[in-house]
């Protein structure tokens, strides 16, 4: 369209995309000045429903006489297209300024704050609602005049009932209200303060309220159910009586909100500008005309920086004052040296595990350390000891086994968690070893009793372990012991801890009694872990699983457990469908997003067989012609049927699947009818 002259106005370039179309920077030829044209998307200007809602619209938008405002010149319906005419406004978003400073000053907030105010105060009293504030759609002339833009989802509060509009989601998701994000229909003004809420806590804070970064229903979450922390949280500095009056803005309960723009001017009227600032000063003043204060003067400014200085210091020799520091000929560390009669044994220093002796450690001096040795065989031995020098500790476990106890991550040491107390009889002097639990996914009655221990000397039993499927991982008393089918002679008799584990598949355990002479037969038979499938719909949709409905109006988050296989998942939002074959693999969760308001640029050609391009072909959606090949489109979220067909050729047709993984450009092969 750059270059093309429409109805008088001469296209000079781009300015911007959205869903509802594209602006162009004009020229009007016969007044020899400069506008800006919003030119319909084609699938909206097809909309009999829509259209006649955005005539309507515009006749009312065009009588807002406000600075405040971008104007509405003219609504034109030409064979190009259908747009409006707008004033064209030099500068900057508040977008583009919050992304080059973050925070800004809290008198400059206030100042853009009160223009934007003001020009929704007089919006509302039009019977106007926005619906669609955020930074945005907040220009900022050269001269420092704050002017709202894209009123595209504007909606009249006294528009004709009978005119309605499919398209009725609306707002951009970060700044919506509560109640845009549940769908109602019933929004009023204080919808668009709350998005005028959070435009200032950005303002202020330089950041939004909750996180941004994980995702539309994270996001529309926060913005329903999650409590919001005070601007203050971010910025200590703003005024309390301000972050009250944000607090009540972003209320959930609309009812809790201020109802009227002027209603909340009242409440900030203390914080906003006495006289109307054209600009906050660091946007455009220099420092010579900025209005200056006395926190500014060269003078407060050199007070300033020699108190920061003095508290700095002031600071710093307090935390070297604070900070312990060793006594002298204290070492900073000392050594721990572990070793047990037999190896093997785990090791825990306070309840944390730091390895399997033998074990050397480097370690800060302390009073005293409490240590616990586990063997798999031999059980656990507790003792203290004091770390203010270095220490050799050589501990040996009794001779005859007793109750394993497993020493894998999961295993708690005496003193923590899980574990059981030391009783006083266990001390440095008398370590007597405890018999201690062992976990089991089998009932008691599975149980057998530890058998006596032996007086001879055959005090081993032999262990073979087989699993179906084969080539499972064998962990033995918490140990990695080989894979299946596995058999392990000389097993001290005891009762031990048997896993075995499959990717894919959910971990079995047994515990076994070793006899002595005998040999034990271990026989798991694995179960498939399931899989998750985990949907994100937007703004809600009706979920199907092969064909039978699973759940109806999922508004957030649908999530299932299935069994390992192939399933066609599919989405129904009103006349829109998606649906994927899918493949849920064991133990893995499958997580798409469905985001039904959201449109993907698609570009469309025609080839021959042999790869050569067809021009002109035409691109149909149903009856509907987009356009001709190579022709770029925008499809919503859903499946879609395309044709491409051109005199001459066979047309191609092909249903396709769109959302963020389809890829173009989609090619249609074409084939000579003659």
């Amino acid at each position: 369209m750059v270059g093309e002259t429409i109805a008088g106005y001469r296209i000079t370039e781009v300015v911007g995309r959205g869903g509802m179309g594209t602006v162009y920077k004009a020229v009007d030829e016969a007044l020899d000045k400069t506008v800006a044209l919003k030119m319909m998307a084609p699938k909206l200007a097809e909309d009999a429903s829509f259209l006649a809602r955005f005539r309507s619209e515009a006749r009312a938008l065009a009588k807002l006489d406000t600075p405040g405002i971008v104007r509405v010149l003219a609504f034109r319906e030409e064979p190009e297209g259908t747009f409006l005419v707008m004033e064209y406004v030099e500068g900057r978003t508040l977008r583009s300024l919050l992304r080059e400073r973050s925070a800004l000053p809290f008198e400059e907030a206030m100042a853009l704050f009160d223009q934007i105010l003001d020009a929704i105060a007089h919006v509302h009293r039009e019977g106007v609602l926005h619906r669609d504030l955020k930074p945005a759609n907040v220009l900022i002339t050269e001269g420092g005049q704050v002017k709202i833009a894209d009123f595209g989802l504007a909606k009249m509060r006294s528009a004709d009932l009978t005119v309605t509009s499919t398209y009725a989601t609306a707002g951009s998701v970060c700044y919506m209200s509560p109640e845009q994000v549940r769908g109602l229909r019933n929004a009023d003004e204080r919808s668009d303060l709350f998005s005028l809420g959070l435009m200032l806590y950005e303002m202020l804070a330089g950041t939004l309220p909750f996180d941004t970064r994980q995702g539309s229903f994270a996001v529309q979450r926060a913005l329903v159910e999650e409590p919001f922390p005070l601007v203050t949280a971010h910025r200590p500095e703003v005024p309390e009586e301000v972050a009250t009056v944000l607090d009540q803005v972003l209320s959930k309960d609309p009812e809790e909100r201020p109802a009227r723009a002027h209603a909340l001017r009242e409440a900030l009227a203390d914080h906003l500008p006495e006289r109307r600032m054209a600009l906050p000063p660091t946007l455009t003043r220099t420092e010579e005309t900025a209005p200056r204060h006395w926190w500014r003067t060269p003078v407060a400014l050199g007070m300033v920086t020699l108190l920061v200085l003095l508290v700095a210091a002031f600071a710093t020799i307090q935390y070297v004052l604070d900070v312990p520091q060793p006594t002298p000929g204290e070492a900073s560390t000392v050594v721990l040296d572990v070793s047990t009669a037999p190896p093997g044994a785990a090791v825990y220093l306070n309840g944390d595990s730091v390895g399997v002796a033998p074990l050397r450690l480097e370690r800060p001096p302390a009073t005293e350390v409490a240590v616990r040795l586990a063997h798999p065989v031999y059980g656990a031995l507790d003792t203290t000891v004091a770390l203010r020098q270095s220490v050799a500790l050589d501990l040996s476990f009794p001779d005859t086994p007793v109750l394993a106890q497993a020493t894998d991550e999961r295993a708690a040491p005496t003193g923590v968690a899980g574990g059981e107390p030391a009783t006083d009889e266990e001390t440095e002097e008398n370590p007597t070893p405890r018999p201690s639990a062992l976990p089991s996914e089998g009932e008691a009655s599975d149980r057998e009793e530890l058998p006596e221990a032996p007086t001879d000397q055959q005090a081993t039993g032999s262990l073979r372990i087989t699993s179906t499927p084969v080539g499972a991982a064998v962990w033995i008393a918490g140990e990695r012991a080989g894979t299946t089918p596995l058999t392990r002679a000389e097993v001290p008799v005891g009762s031990l801890t048997v896993a075995v584990r499959q990717e894919g598949f959910q971990e079995a355990a047994r515990t076994v009694a070793i006899r002595p002479g005998d040999e034990t037969d271990v026989t798991v038979a694995l179960d498939p872990q399931p899989a998750a499938v985990q949907l994100e719909v937007v703004p809600f949709a009706d979920v199907w699983i092969d064909g039978t409905l699973q759940a109806e109006g999922v508004n957030d988050v649908f999530q299932e457990t299935l069994a390992p296989g192939t399933y066609t998942i599919e989405a129904r939002y009103r006349g829109f469908r998606w649906a994927r074959d899918v493949e849920l693999t064991p133990g893995r969760s499958w997580q798409q997003t469905i985001d039904f308001t959201r449109e993907w640029p698609l570009v469309i050609t025609a080839v021959s067989a042999g790869g050569e391009r067809i021009p002109n072909a035409e691109v149909r959606l149903g009856d509907t012609v987009l356009g001709y090949t190579p022709q770029q489109i925008r499809l919503r979220t859903g499946v879609h049927t395309l044709t491409v067909g051109r005199e001459g050729f066979a047309a191609d047709e092909r249903t396709i699947r769109v959302d963020q993984d389809t890829e173009s450009p989609l090619r249609f092969t074409l084939t000579p009818t003659n």
